[in-house]
């Protein structure tokens, strides 16, 4: 019976719940990276080993799960990693996946939440889109709201048909977190205070958002170049950028409003200084986003010659599941086969956006430092491949790039308090 109700999940399509609330508190629940042992962790149908792995997404160790019986096998939490979940949170869980074995290379595995009463009677299963493993490491994610108070929630990594003997995957970082919506739900974020200029940064330009904009609005009233795209496919093929039914203002804050019309899913990448473009600089942008299943966010560094040769900088990116974001440098020059090298670094953000926090990039000569709420999480490890030609700064929200179509009735709201930009003095050494 598991086995048949697990593939009609994977077969039947991805099942997915609403975002959360417009304001959100956020709590890590389960952060594994195995570097202690698999002792939490059991396998169905399998077996679970600790490995060195000098790849490893996490540390120096991850856990092998190699198929023992059945066409199905997986690994979960042997105790729930929500002893009682809350009626009011949506748990969202990621963890990195790769093939294990030649013969597990191409096949696909899914993340599941799977929420029981405290009696242990299944109420709902919620499955992550599926990934094809290979050698390189993919992230899964996958978001639930829970259905009553008082439940367990366990995660598994699954492989959920066609598995033969030999077969297996590695699996690293494995994460939950539950974002609880706060007692008061009003949407206006709080104030927050002008920042010091740092030392060696000269103030290029702001947008705090003070004047309502209704949709339709808000290229008329911020300026016509702040739309950015319009018209256009998003990076997928999946998107269509259209700012008119996306973008508004209210609460002093920027409202990035996804959502599908007449089965069309409609993106937007606002500009915060139009198609100008810089070379270095320090960009900064306060936001918190709702769980949106089947998009993502690449606010980024993108180059004003369209040659995506000249390099690109990602920072924050990530797919609107709930999950952590992370920071990305594509290397100038390296551009070959449709394909750009990237730098090795990059760095996860500590906590997701459920709540309000701010992102920092730092582009400096050989150097992007990437900062999450004040705090430094990593830095490009490739001087020489950092950018070096005028780059415009892109809030690019748009469609996932994992080839799974866009869940039906998936909708939600990024919201965006503040913007800044300083302009770089040359001599400023990286912070």
């Amino acid at each position: 019976m598991l086995i048949l109700v697990l593939a009609a999940l994977v077969t039947g399509g991805v099942v997915f719940s609403p975002g959360t609330p417009a304001r959100a508190a956020t709590t890590t629940i389960v952060s594994e990276s195995f570097e202690t042992g698999v002792g939490a962790w059991a396998g169905w149908q399998a077996t679970v080993s600790r490995v060195r792995a000098s790849n490893a997404p996490s540390g120096a160790y991850v856990a092998r799960v190699v198929r023992s019986a059945g066409s199905a096998y997986s690994i979960d939490d042997r105790t729930p990693s929500v002893a009682s979940t809350d009626a009011a949170a949506t748990y969202a869980a990621t963890a990195s996946v790769a093939a294990a074995s030649a013969s597990a290379a191409g096949k696909q595995v899914v993340l599941v939440l799977r929420e029981n009463t405290a009696a242990g009677t299944g109420v709902k299963w919620t499955t992550s889109a599926p990934v094809t493993l290979a050698a390189s490491y993919q992230r899964l994610q996958v978001a639930a709201t829970a259905t009553a108070a008082g439940d367990t929630l366990e995660v598994y990594v699954l492989q959920a048909r066609n598995a033969v003997a030999g077969d297996g995957f590695y699996v690293d970082t494995i994460t939950m977190t539950a974002s609880i919506q706060a007692p008061d739900p009003t949407p206006t974020p709080t104030p927050t205070p002008s920042p010091t200029n740092p030392a060696g940064w000269t103030p290029l330009y702001t947008q705090d958002f003070t004047t309502p904009a209704a949709l339709g609005q808000f290229g008329r009233i911020y300026g016509a170049a702040w739309n950015g795209y319009a018209g256009l496919r998003d990076t997928s093929g999946q998107g269509t950028y259209a700012p008119d039914k996306v973008l508004s203002v209210h609460d002093s804050a920027l409202d990035i409003y996804l959502h599908t019309e007449n089965g069309v899913h409609l993106v937007a990448a606002p500009l915060p200084n139009g198609y100008s473009g810089t070379s270095y600089g320090r960009y900064s942008v306060r936001f918190r986003t709702d769980v949106i299943p089947g998009y993502k966010i690449a606010f980024l560094m993108w180059p004003t010659s369209d040659v995506w040769n000249d390099g690109e900088i990602d920072f924050p990116e990530g797919n609107l599941g709930g999950t952590t974001f992370y920071g990305a440098s594509a290397i100038a020059g390296s551009y070959g086969s449709g394909r750009m090298s990237w730098d090795p670094a990059k760095p996860y953000t500590p906590t997701n956006a459920a709540s309000w926090h701010t992102a920092t990039t730092e582009w400096t000569p050989g150097s992007v430092a990437y900062y999450w709420d004040g705090a430094l999480i990593g830095r490009t490890a490739i001087p020489s491949g950092v950018p070096t030609k005028p780059m415009r700064w892109t809030l690019q929200a748009e469609t996932n790039l994992d080839g799974v179509a866009v869940p039906a009735g998936s909708a939600g709201h990024i919201l965006v308090d503040q913007v800044r930009a300083w302009s770089y003095t040359p001599g400023t050494p990286a912070s």
